[in-house]
C-alpha cells in the first residue's frame, strides 16, 4: 500500500463510514443498539487482549456493522466493495480508540444523527498519520 491507496481509504472511509453513523442514528432501534454494544464490546474486549489481529478484526466488525445498521443498502453494496482494502487498512495503520467507538455508539443511540457523522469522520481523519508515514518513506526511497 503506498500513500496514494492509503490517503484515498483514509477519504473514502470518511465519507462512507460518516453517512453509516448518521443513517445509523436516524433508524435506530432497540434491536439495533443490542446489536451496536455487542460490536462495541467486542472491540474493548480486544483492545484489553492486546492482540493486533484481534484487535483490527474487533475494529473493522464494529465499523462494518455501523454501515449494517444504516440501512442504506446502497452505502451498504458501495463499502462491501472495498471492505477488504478497508481490513487491511486498519490491520496497517489503526489504532482503534475504544473510548472514541463508545462516544460514536452514545451519538447513535441518542439519534444525535449529526454528532455521530462527524465523530465517525473525526475518527477516520486519524488515518491521516499513517499517509503521512508513509509518503516519508517513499520519499527516503
Amino acid at each position: 500500500m503506498n500513500s496514494q491507496d492509503a490517503w484515498e481509504l483514509c477519504t473514502l472511509r470518511n465519507v462512507l463510514e460518516g453517512l453509516g453513523a448518521r443513517l445509523a442514528a436516524v433508524t435506530i432501534t432497540k434491536d439495533k443498539v443490542h446489536i451496536l454494544n455487542a460490536a462495541v464490546e467486542r472491540l474493548v474486549v480486544a483492545a484489553r487482549n492486546g492482540k493486533r489481529g484481534e484487535l483490527a478484526d474487533a475494529d473493522f466488525s464494529f465499523h462494518k456493522t455501523i454501515i449494517h445498521l444504516s440501512g442504506h443498502q446502497r452505502l451498504q453494496q458501495q463499502y462491501k466493495i472495498v471492505e477488504q482494502q478497508i481490513r487491511l487498512y486498519i490491520a496497517s495503520c489503526n489504532t482503534p480508540i475504544p473510548n472514541l467507538d463508545q462516544i460514536i455508539v452514545k451519538a447513535i443511540i441518542s439519534q444525535d444523527a449529526l454528532v455521530a457523522q462527524q465523530l465517525a469522520k473525526e475518527h477516520n481523519l486519524d488515518g491521516k498519520g499513517f499517509v503521512k508515514h508513509l509518503q516519508a518513506l517513499e520519499r527516503k526511497n
